[in-house]
């Protein structure tokens, strides 16, 4: 793995913890635009030095995808986040669990219909959840953001988000 790649999980979170920020003061606006806080949050990670641009627009996108396939299953389940998760509630910080819970009632708003399943690969970074191989079906359990293996069971880089 590259060197500078090991501070993109801790990127990630600085981005995910600044669009929850910029989301939840909108929150009670009648509009709001996900594409444009993720927008600012790059830019404010590349204008503070903490990313390239290259790398800001990345972590963007897996926030982006992240986020959406959890509105999307929690939209389907008709239940609550936290019910969807399939962690121990001692392994998640109460901070993370209120900034995502945040994020998923805002995206609610947003989400229409997904236009394509998503889908977590070898290298990518991805927020706390399960992820299965598309492969042998090998559950691998994030407890925190970091970046996805390759499967440990056949060696193979596609995943899918495993509710």
């Amino acid at each position: 793995m590259h060197q500078s790649n090991h501070r993109l999980p801790d990127a990630y979170e600085k981005m995910i913890e600044r669009a929850s920020n910029a989301l939840y003061e909108l929150k009670d606006k009648t509009t709001f635009n996900l594409h444009h806080v993720l927008e600012e949050s790059k830019q404010k990670a590349v204008y503070l030095g903490e990313l390239s641009h290259e790398e800001a627009a990345q972590i963007a996108k897996y926030i982006h995808r992240d986020l959406y396939d959890a509105a999307r299953h929690v939209l389907e389940q008709e239940r609550d986040f936290s019910d969807c998760l399939k962690l121990e509630i001692l392994l998640i910080e109460e901070k993370l669990i209120k900034r995502i819970s945040s994020l998923i009632e805002v995206i609610r708003h947003v989400v229409k219909e997904p236009t394509h399943p998503f889908e977590w690969h070898t290298g990518e970074v991805t927020g706390i959840g399960v992820l299965k191989c598309k492969s042998c079906g090998k559950e691998l359990h994030f407890h925190q953001v970091g970046h996805i293996p390759p499967c440990p069971k056949c060696h193979k880089s596609h995943f899918q988000r495993c509710w």
